[in-house]
């Protein structure tokens, strides 16, 4: 099949165009044969290639949240809902404007939202996971807390997702950029990180202690 760079040169301007901090491309050659491509397929049959769109979320925003409960007048992890908000907005649009180059072209495409591929939350882990759909983009590697690190913004960015029909080169692997300082796991609040062993990539308490609240999904990364 011919590149989209080949057949759509609107669809490759518009991917240089995006007002996004981060993007990643994973094509078939990521994904193809796994369980995570058949995940895909699920929701694009014919589906080709996979793009990773990323926003900064401010360290600052972050530094005036709590995570747990706080009584005072002002609600500072509001500020951080807000602030989701606007990024949410900005993905949405970047993602909505891909899909109407990809199909102006003939390909059929599919936006997944900000903050992760809707599904029933009772699951244990998410249908799709926004943080190997990262990893496969190239975008970063999952750190000691079980989300995505990026080396231009540590865990502090916001996915979204785009499926299209047509042929896309993919992004080159990151860099690991999180294995060794621990500071995830020597900082966690509720005390819930620890050490993997086993060579598990990450080890996780998922049952949060009282007097801690769960922050908005995403609230360091998105799942």
């Amino acid at each position: 099949m011919a590149s989209v760079s080949e057949t759509s040169p609107a669809l490759q301007d518009c991917l240089v165009a995006l007002k996004v901090d981060i993007l990643g491309i994973a094509g078939s050659d990521k994904w193809s044969g796994t369980e995570f491509g058949e995940k895909l397929l699920k929701l694009l049959p014919l589906a080709k290639s996979l793009v990773v769109l990323g926003m900064e979320i401010c360290a600052e925003v972050l530094d005036a949240g709590s995570p747990g409960k706080v009584a005072g007048p002002l609600h500072v992890n509001e500020i951080l809902t807000r602030h989701l908000d606007y990024l949410d907005l900005q993905l949405n649009s970047a993602a909505h404007a891909l899909v109407e180059a990809s199909r102006q072209a003939g390909f059929r495409a599919l936006p997944l939202p900000p903050g992760g591929c809707p599904d029933d939350s009772r699951l244990p882990e998410p249908f799709l996971s926004y943080s190997e759909a990262a990893v496969r983009a190239g975008i970063g590697h999952v750190g000691m807390n079980g989300r995505i690190v990026t080396t231009q913004f540590g865990p502090r960015v916001r996915l979204a997702a785009f499926l299209t029909e047509a042929e896309l080169a993919s992004t080159a692997d990151a860099e690991v950029a999180c294995r060794s300082c621990n500071t995830c796991v020597s900082k966690c609040p509720s005390h819930a990180l620890s050490w993997p062993e086993n060579d598990e990539p990450f080890a996780i308490d998922r049952g949060p202690p009282v007097g801690f609240i769960k922050m908005p999904q995403a609230a360091v990364l998105s799942a």
